[in-house]
Order: C-alpha cells, then structure tokens, then sequence
C-alpha cells in the first residue's frame, strides 16, 4: 500500500451488503493544527511519528430489539491490550461512553490528536450493524451504538459511509478501520421488515463500496457477500476478531520483525476459513499498493522477504506456485525467497494455467499478482446519445448546424492482442436551422447517418474503469431539405471522416458498462462550392453490455 492508502478492515460484513451471522459451538450470531516551532534539542522527539489507537465494543442496548452481545466489549479489551507498541490507546465500553455522541466525540478528539501524515490511526469497532435510508437516499450502513434505535436508524446509528469520510479527513496516512458488524437483518444485525425486502431485493446487487468514499481506500471484509460473520463461545470470541489477535503474535509473513494490517488479515482471513469449514471466506475488494506502512504489532528490524499479493477481484480464487510448489490461494499475500523464481498462476477450479514465467524478486519487494493475468476476449454493444458539432461557424450557420446524434457501437477488446481494441458504430444525425435567403430566413432540416469503424488501446484503471485512446475513419450521408409553402430545395451530401477519439468506460453491475465518448475530426464532404475539410467535435453517452 502505497502512503497516501487508508485500510479499511470490516471484520464481520462485506461491503456488498450481504453478510449474515451464525452461531458456531453454541455461540451468540453476529449480523450486519500546525504544530509550533520548537527548540532544537526538542525537534526530534516532535518529528517522531505516534501510533493512537480507539477500540469500542458494545454489548448492551437500550433498544430492546436489539440483543445484547457476548464478546463485543471483550474483544475490543483484547485488541487494546494486544497493541502493545501504541502511543495512545482509547478503549471505550462503559455504557456512558458508548452513545453515539460519545462516539463520535472520541472519533473527533483522536482526529485532533493525530497530526502528522506519518502517524497510524487504527479504529476498531465491534457492536450490532444495521441498514438504513437517508430521506430519498438508497440503503446504507449503519453501526449501532447503546442509544440507536431501530426506528431511528439514519437519526440515532453512525453511518459507516459518514464515520470514513471523518476518519479519512484525519491528515495520518496510515489509517485502519476494522468494523466487527454485518447487515444481513440475523443475529448481530437487526432490519426493519421494509429495509429487510428491500435488501432482499437488491441481493443481486451491491449496495455503495467504500471505495465510492475515497479513491485511497482498500477494503478488507472478513466474509463474503451472502456469508454470515460469526462469534464461537469454543473460542470465547468474534471469529475473525480471535484470528486477528493471533496474528499479531504470528502474523510476521514476510520475517521483516513486524505485523501489518495486511499481514494480520491475510492470516485471520486462512484461520477463519478453516475453522469455519468454508463457511466465512474474508475477502478484499481492493489492491494494496506498495508495502503496507500500518504496523499493529513489532517494527521492522530487517528487510523482509518477498511478496506476491493480490486482492483484485480478477485474481480471485487462483492458486500461486512458485518452483513447481502450490504456495497458496489469492487474494492474499505470499512470502517467497529473494531470487530468481519460476512462477505459475492456476485458475480456480480447472487449474488451468493462466501465466508461466520467471520472476527475479529482490528482499522487501512486492509483486502484484492480477497485473500478469492476461485480460480475457470481450465482446460487446453500446447504445449511445450525445451531440456533434461543426468547428466552423460558417457551416454552422448555412449547411449543418449542431446536431443531435443517436447510435449504437459493436467492440472487440483483446484481440488479436491484449489491450486492443476493435470497435465499429452507426449513428443517426439530427438538426434544425435557418438560411439567409432574399432578405429571407428559410428554415431547413438535415437528417442522415454516419458509420465509423475505429482501433484503440485499453488502458485499465483498476478492476471496473478503462481509458481507450483510438482513431477512427468513416462517411458521413446528409440530407439537407428546405420545404416551406410549395418551395422545396434538397441537398444530398456525403463524405468521408477521420478522427481521435477517447473512450472512458466504467462497470456499473457485472457486464453492464456505462461510458463516455468524446471524438474530434475532419470531415471531407461538398458543402456548397467548397469541398472542406471541416473540423468536427462529437460526444455521447453510452450504456450497453460487454461480456
């Protein structure tokens, strides 16, 4: 992870909305200022960067429908004690310190505690989650504090998307919120029967990710969408939360004398797959870039080992080998010798090889694995809307005033090689004007079409947003027709185009894009005595399906 990179740890829900809650071994379910000039001999202590920690666990409620917890108060004692090498640890589960605005009084006074860009920050939240509307605003979630009530969820609760944007606005760089609540409506997770049909409805769907909250957010979610997110009495804890606190013991991948929260993860996501038989898979929705600076437990004392990672959703479910031996299954992260390294990515299920090659890894590199995977053939239609326009005034004024343009576009991506792509679009052209005529104005339409076919490069910003820079070459067939009281005057034009155009193209939902086009080029096409060329600008909208 990169400096600027804030982790986002839901330690009982994903971000999709869906996690439920179970019981294992009898256990409890759990559902959804600048700082002053300072003299020399005191510089050095202000220059070192601290480590604030806030833990909260909520057990009891006031809103009866609400049941109490066993292990949320525990669990956040645990995490606080575990934090050995922190500056400054807040540990809130007194009822009186557990209101919402309590809460968020501690969320704003370690805000004001930390500072300097190289400070950790590290919230822990483990209490009921719920979901809930804004007035006229779509499903979101929500912790639930001592004081919250179900029927007041959007009024009593603390949006999570509200509580990120806080703790983001913090100027630390090296942020981890780890939230210990789901949304599913079971166990530690409470909904209304209308917020209950409404996520039944949207099952299919994704509620808002965090990553909408900041284009610097990573989330790490302790289970699938779907999946429940469970306490164990045999352990005496949440589930992930248990596994969590192990790893700061034995969480050290890479040998470098320090566990970070990715590290810490990636060992609490193994652990409670396996006790769970498969039943809570932690998952992440985001790439860590870069080494991960969020020490929870030790400090670097060496360079580490390598590491292979990923936690794209491309890479999910992979299996890495590395000289011939399986090494694990992504997402995650995996420890390697330095050296020169034979490398193999195998799909999940079919084990078919997706990449081959050799690797020369120097200590304490990282190597993000989803970028060697080779993006599969695309196929795909877009329908599209927008607009075109003559450079020219002149043109404008007396043959083809701004138009409106409907079309729709067929595209290849990746092939014949990766990154390419093939696309070809007819459009419709529509617009109104007037000619100056004997002291006259005489109205005029103009209708026709233009086709293009056109070649770019795929640039791919993250798992669901591409960038394509491409020429495209055409004709264009105009019908300019004036008919005003028995006079009639038609005007057939046709010519060729060319231009550049940029494609800017994000997933909404699975293989649902929505993009936008902006073209600008030259028309070549006899526009009364003249021939051109004619510049041209063009932009629409588009939304259509790739697969």
């Amino acid at each position: 992870m990169s400096a600027r990179a804030i982790v986002v740890a839901l330690a009982a829900a994903s971000s999709l909305m869906g996690a439920g809650c179970a019981t294992t071994g009898g256990g409890t379910e759990k559902g959804p200022s600048l700082l002053p000039f300072a003299p020399a001999e005191a510089s050095a202590a202000l220059a070192k960067p601290k480590r604030f920690a806030l833990l909260v666990g909520i057990d009891a409620f006031e809103d009866e429908r609400f049941k109490p917890l066993k292990f949320s108060a525990s669990d956040a004692q645990a995490f606080a004690a575990a934090l050995q090498g922190f500056d400054d640890v807040q540990l809130l589960v007194e009822p009186a310190r557990t209101s919402r605005a309590a809460l968020l009084e501690a969320v704003r006074a370690l805000a004001a505690k930390a500072r300097d860009p190289r400070d950790t920050v590290v919230l822990y939240l483990s209490s009921h989650g719920s979901l809930g509307r804004k007035p006229g605003g779509p499903l979101g979630r929500y912790l639930v504090t001592r004081d919250t009530r179900l029927d007041l969820l959007a009024e009593t609760g603390v949006a999570v998307e509200d509580l990120l944007r806080q703790v983001e606005r913090i100027p630390s760089r090296r942020k981890a919120v780890i939230l210990a609540a789901c949304h599913s409506g079971k166990g530690k997770s409470l909904l209304t029967d209308e917020l209950e049909q409404a996520l039944a409805r949207q099952k299919s769907g994704a509620l808002p990710t965090l990553e909408e909250v900041s284009e610097a957010t990573v989330v790490l979610t302790a289970s699938a969408f779907g999946e429940t997110a469970r306490e164990s009495e045999e352990l005496g804890r949440d589930i992930y939360t248990h596994f969590l606190l192990e790893a700061l013991a034995q969480g050290d991948r890479d040998g470098d004398g320090a566990v970070t929260a990715s590290e810490a993860h990636d060992w609490a996501r193994e652990k409670t797959y396996a006790y769970t038989r498969g039943a809570q898979r932690p998952t992440s929705e985001s790439d860590i870039l870069g080494k991960d600076p969020i020490v929870l437990a030790g400090s670097p004392q060496r360079v580490g080992k390598p590491t292979l990672y990923s936690y794209a959703l491309s890479a999910e479910g992979m299996s890495v080998w590395v000289d011939g031996a399986a090494k694990g299954v992504l997402p995650g992260g995996i420890a390697v010798e330095p050296g020169r390294r034979m490398l193999e990515l195998r799909a999940a299920g079919s084990q078919e090889t997706i990449w081959r090659g050799a690797l020369s890894l120097a200590p304490g590199e990282r190597a993000e694995l989803s970028r060697l995977i080779p993006r599969r053939f695309e196929v795909g239609a877009m329908a599209e809307g927008g607009g075109l326009l003559p450079f020219s005034s002149v043109v404008r004024q007396r043959y083809w005033p701004a138009s409106w343009e409907v079309g729709a576009r067929i595209l290849a991506r990746n092939w014949p090689v990766e990154g390419l792509v093939l696309h070809g679009r007819v459009g419709h052209v529509g617009a109104q004007g007037t000619e100056q005529a004997f002291d006259t104005e005489l109205p005029f339409r103009v209708t026709g079409t233009r086709c293009e076919v056109g070649a770019g490069y795929s640039f791919h910003l993250g798992e669901s947003f591409s960038v394509t820079p491409g020429l495209a070459v055409g004709m264009v067939w105009l019908d300019r027709a004036i008919d005003i009281e028995g006079f009639t005057a038609r005007q057939s034009l046709r010519g060729s185009t060319g231009a550049v155009e940029v494609d800017l193209e994000a997933t909404i939902w699975r293989w649902i894009r929505a993009g936008l086009r902006v073209e600008a080029g030259i028309a070549k096409a006899q526009l009364g005595e003249s021939a051109g060329p004619y510049g041209f600008g063009a932009a629409s909208l588009q939304l259509g399906w790739v697969l």
